[in-house]
């Protein structure tokens, strides 16, 4: 009966990492869709808000983007996409499970009101002026 168990035990860990991966995979082709667009459309940041346009505490699955786009089912986040990486940030109550929940994909989890965070809108600017330089010196070369 215990070797079932762990049979059953280890079925179920590896079933959840192959869809782990596979979630991983739809989240990279999503990002690199996104980014298209965004290349396209001369967007140079995506933001993802946990909120629909009416601040609902229920938000409808229509308006669940930003878990669409990061795989990050918590009820507080919020995700940002340039054309160069991608950012999710959560406070303390989500901190695990977005760290599970991400992993494998390219977002970096920012863990607010923790030292050395920086702010959505730091962290905007600083990948654009890393862009801005990259881009200008393309230019001059």
């Amino acid at each position: 009966m215990l070797f079932n168990l762990l049979f059953i035990l280890k079925k179920a860990i590896f079933v959840m990492s192959v869809l782990q991966i596979d979630s991983a995979v739809k989240i990279q082709e999503r990002l690199s869709e996104l980014r298209e667009v965004m290349r396209r459309e001369k967007l140079d940041a995506f933001i993802f808000p946990s909120t629909d346009p009416h601040n609902s505490e229920y938000v409808p699955e229509r308006w669940k983007g930003r878990q669409w786009i990061s795989g990050f089912s918590g009820s507080a986040g919020t995700a940002v996409v340039t054309l160069n990486s991608a950012a999710l940030w959560t406070d303390s109550r989500y901190f695990l499970s977005a760290a599970e929940q991400l992993a494998g994909t390219e977002f970096q989890l920012m863990k607010l009101k923790m030292p050395g965070t920086p702010t959505i809108t730091q962290w905007i600017g600083e990948e654009l002026r890393k862009l801005t330089v990259r881009q200008w010196a393309w230019t001059v070369w």
